[in-house]
């Protein structure tokens, strides 16, 4: 299976996570002051956002109606099942390689903490 980062050069700055999962890309986004913490494998707080068609996986381009541009920061494969409220991701990206750990925050259910364990490909 696939996932992609897209950043967004739009206001707010933020990057989207997705997770292709079936039909769909499972997305949450994450502010971009909150993406430098990511990468160095802190957990970061992320909003689950809606289903992103699969089109998306290697977009880059404008935003509709002048919002911006969306470039890719990084996609690549993943192993395992996106399916439960704790998901522990192996992926091994273009320039992250490690495990996603996403796990859903109970009192919000459209938040998610999300943590790159085993870090940054240097």
């Amino acid at each position: 299976m696939k996932f992609v980062i897209h950043h967004h050069l739009t206001v707010p700055d933020h990057y989207d996570l997705m997770i292709e999962k079936g039909d769909a890309l499972l997305t949450w986004r994450i502010l971009s002051r909150e993406f430098t913490k990511f990468l160095r494998g802190l957990p970061v707080h992320a909003e689950r956002i809606r289903d992103h068609r699969k089109d998306y996986l290697d977009y880059e381009g404008p935003v509709s109606c002048d919002r911006g541009r969306i470039e890719v920061y990084d996609s690549g494969e993943y192993a395992g099942d996106a399916s439960d409220s704790v998901i522990f991701l192996p992926i091994n990206g273009t320039i992250l390689k490690g495990t996603l750990s996403i796990k859903e925050i109970r009192e919000n259910t459209c938040m998610a903490q999300i943590t790159l364990i085993q870090g940054r490909d240097q």
